[in-house]
């Protein structure tokens, strides 16, 4: 092997001489460091440009920063020019011109970069004249005949909250006004003037009202016949369109956001009377909008999934049936809103559709809210920019060719900022020049001028007044924070002997599984009185006879003014369970008139302390009617909430449920078990501010505890919450609200009183000390409070302002 090994060894050596001679095979005097020096390669040129503003009115200046790296030199090109520093900043301008702002870097031995940044310049048009009113308007219809726009404010708006203003936008009067209710959101006139339709985001009906002098005719129940195809919730008015010649004859497109995907269904009403809708399923007659065609026999709808619907319409009170919807020809995107102009219909994605066969025509180059102004054979489409700025398109009605774009900005204090930030909500074309824009935020944007109209004026436009006759006044205040020493589970206020009453745990350091009595005028704890072990939810008689207690296996009463213990008797299924802490029920409610009567968590009543029924099988909380004839049920199980009523007779026992009503809220949010309703003047009242009646199933309103807050849409998981005392002789609600549910463990609170007729605001004052969702409220008198924190604190709070 080894004579082997040196031959092929030898052999390879002479192959190595042969070919590139000895140094080369390792041989000679050659060594490494002989070998010519590697320079490694220059690290790259890089190069950084910034300008203050992508887009700036004519006249305006932008300021540019660069930076570079491993560069030697540095020369703009472009919209400017010349050699530039490695780095450094310069202000260019003023700027009459739309520019790209280059820079290239380099270096000779490594090479070169470059840059740029875009700046827009949007020229002063003087082809129009526009105002902006930060007012939170939600809609608006343009009154030919009065010569004014109707608007729809919201509830948080400076100026007429949850009213209807006659606004004349050429002199900025308001010369109308009209409280409508909760949230209205929607409007829509008639085209002979008698009529003004208003639909709510916070109350399930629609509301005619004749003109000019808004008297209120009629309430149409949005819910009727939906409620199944909605799962049970309710649905609102999102838009509305009268039919042509028949001022009696309202399209509504409905919507219930209390499922996931939001619900649309169309309605069609014929005077307060909903025609029949036969098709099943029901979302044939998916709408996100309405269209009517020249006459009221074709109404032409956009819906989820991007396709346009024509529907034809026969004789009144006939069914609804749907004609023709195309396939594949529109964007998978939801197409928001449709417009007619006598043979074509417009989408918001920039579709142009014969009205007859739905086949498309043209696809614009803008997208967005579309309106017609047949008069002048034009039409407009509005798109946002892309800094959120308004681009309105005039568009020629016969070529679809555009006749000319403008740019609607306006400065602020910092920069430009969008004056319709987010979906446009509504444009209208009102009066001889007039363009109106709705916008998300709630802006109402007016324009005139010769855009708008051939010989239109540029002379000013109004705006909302601040000090109109509607402005709306909540007391601001700061009320007096009183702790107490109770850490408790419940408190009830016994207004009949003047006692504040306080269930104190088995787990309490001092007095533990007692009822603490508690001066309100001194926040003293007079007496302690004992129970059985883990005391819980506390209910008082209405005439003051009893004081009910649930402990962890017992009821007990008491007598009172003397809170003698009269009587104990097992909570059925607890008799043979240790007490533990927050064990006992949560929920007690004595029968109006009856005082014998208690329910206990919505699932047993007790009557003389003993057990009555067990009808109940997953209520959590429940309330009776003030008249004692029914009691609600309240499931607040985070899958979903359900409203119950037993049908009570005081001679029988109760064995049915009775039917399931719907609680309007989000059924996909966490909702914790605590939440609760008051009662007042035959409806309730939940905490998240909704407003049930339990005789129709419907929402008439809701206590606009988001919106007060700060919360923008009072529909999303971020709602606040509040703890209720209602106060239906004095027309007010009062609430202590916890400003967000997704933060209640440390949200601040306000104590606000509403109006109970108007869902306004009064007065609010903030409560800072009162730390996550306060658990209960009690109405001690006309300005004083007993609040039960979420870390179980009682505080009393004084605010003077809410006596009136």
């Amino acid at each position: 092997m080894l004579i082997r090994f040196l031959l092929l060894k030898l052999r390879r050596v002479g192959a190595c001489v042969l070919a590139t001679g000895l140094a080369a095979c390792g041989g000679g005097q050659s060594t490494d460091t002989d070998a010519a020096p590697v320079t490694p390669p220059l690290p790259p040129v890089t190069v950084a440009l910034t300008s203050s503003a992508a887009r700036i009115t004519s006249g305006q200046s932008v300021h540019l920063v660069w930076t570079s790296q491993n560069a030697e030199l540095c020369t703009a090109s472009g919209a400017w020019s010349g050699a530039l520093e490695t780095s450094g900043e310069r202000t260019v301008g003023p700027l009459t011109a739309t520019g790209t702002y280059t820079i290239t870097c380099s270096n000779a031995a490594s090479g070169s970069s470059s840059t740029s940044v875009a700046v827009a310049v949007v020229a002063v048009s003087d082809r129009y004249a526009f105002e902006v009113s930060d007012n939170a308007v939600n809609d608006a219809a343009w009154d030919s005949r009065a010569q004014v726009l109707y608007l729809a404010v919201g509830s948080d708006a400076p100026v007429g909250p949850n009213s209807i203003l006659a606004f004349d936008p050429v002199s900025g009067a308001i010369t109308a006004d009209i409280w409508a209710g909760s949230e209205p959101s929607s409007v829509a006139i008639s085209d002979d003037g008698q009529y003004l339709y208003v639909g709510f985001s916070g109350s399930d009906v629609v509301k005619r009202y004749r003109l000019p002098g808004l008297l209120l005719e009629a309430t149409y129940p949005v819910n009727s016949q939906l409620r199944s195809s909605h799962d049970g919730k309710p649905a609102f008015a999102l838009q509305m369109s009268a039919a042509p010649g028949a001022p009696l004859t309202l399209g509504v497109a409905t919507i219930s956001y209390r499922t996931l995907p939001p619900t649309t269904q169309l309605r069609v009403f014929d005077g307060a009377s909903p025609r029949t809708l036969t098709s099943s399923p029901y979302y044939t007659f998916d709408s996100y909008n309405v269209a009517w065609s020249d006459d009221s026999g074709t109404l032409f709808t956009s819906v989820f999934g991007g396709a346009v619907n024509r529907l034809a319409l026969t004789t009144p009170y006939a069914q609804v049936s749907a004609a023709s919807q195309p396939s594949g020809t529109i964007s998978a995107d939801t197409v928001y809103w449709t417009a007619y102009d006598g043979s074509r219909v417009y989408d918001s994605l920039g579709g142009v559709f014969d009205a007859t066969t739905l086949e498309r025509i043209a696809t614009l180059p803008t997208s967005g809210t579309v309106t017609v102004d047949r008069a002048n054979r034009q039409f407009f489409v509005v798109s946002l920019g892309d800094s959120g700025n308004a681009v309105i398109t005039a568009y020629d009605l016969d070529t679809l060719a555009p006749r000319e774009t403008i740019d609607v900005q306006r400065e602020d204090i910092e920069n430009q900022i969008s004056i319709v930030p987010g979906l446009v909500r509504r444009m209208v074309r009102f009066g001889d020049d007039g363009l109106a824009l709705v916008g998300a935020s709630g802006r109402l944007t007016t324009l005139r001028g010769p855009f708008v109209a051939p010989g239109g004026r540029t002379a000013p436009i109004a705006s909302i007044p601040t000090d109109a006759c509607c402005q709306a006044h909540v007391v601001r205040y700061t009320p007096t924070m009183t702790p107490t020493a109770v850490v408790a589970n419940d408190i009830v206020w016994d207004k009949t002997h003047g006692l504040l009453l306080a269930s104190i745990s088995m787990e309490a350091p001092e007095y533990p599984s007692t009822i603490a009595v508690i001066d309100p005028s001194t926040a003293a704890v007079v007496s302690h009185v004992p129970t059985e072990p883990e005391p819980g939810a506390l209910a008082v008689s209405d005439g003051g006879q009893y004081l009910y207690v649930a402990t962890s296996r017992k009821l007990q009463r008491f007598r009172l003014p003397s809170l003698a213990l009269e009587a104990t008797a097992d909570l059925p299924g607890n008799d043979s369970t240790p007490p533990v802490a927050g064990s006992a029920p949560k929920s007690l409610a004595a029968r109006p008139g009856d005082p014998a009567t208690v329910a206990i968590d919505g699932v047993f009543l007790m009557r003389d302390m003993a057990l009555l029924s067990g009808a109940g099988d997953s209520a959590s909380w429940s309330r009776w009617s003030e008249d004692g004839g029914a009691l609600y049920g309240f499931n607040a199980q985070s899958t979903g909430m359900t409203l119950w009523r037993w049908p009570f007779n005081s001679s029988s026992a109760v064995t049915q449920l009775g039917s399931p009503f719907d609680y309007a809220f989000p059924v996909n949010a966490g909702y914790p078990f605590d939440i609760t309703f008051a009662v007042g003047g035959g409806l309730l009242y939940a905490d998240t501010g909704a407003v049930f009646d339990p005789a129709t199933g419907g929402w008439p309103g809701t206590l606009p505890l988001a919106r007060l807050s700060g919360i923008s849409n009072p529909l999303d998981n971020s709602f606040a919450l509040a703890s209720l005392s209602i106060e239906p002789d004095r027309r007010r609600a009062y609430a202590a609200v916890c400003e967000a549910y997704a933060v209640q463990a440390y949200c601040g609170n306000s104590l606000v009183s509403f109006d109970l007729d108007t869902y306004l605001p009064v007065a609010t004052g903030e409560m800072p000390s009162v730390q996550g969702w306060a658990y209960r409220i009690e109405h001690i008198d006309a300005q004083t409070f007993a609040i039960l924190q979420a870390d179980r604190r009682v505080v009393l709070v004084s605010a003077p302002e809410l006596q009136y």
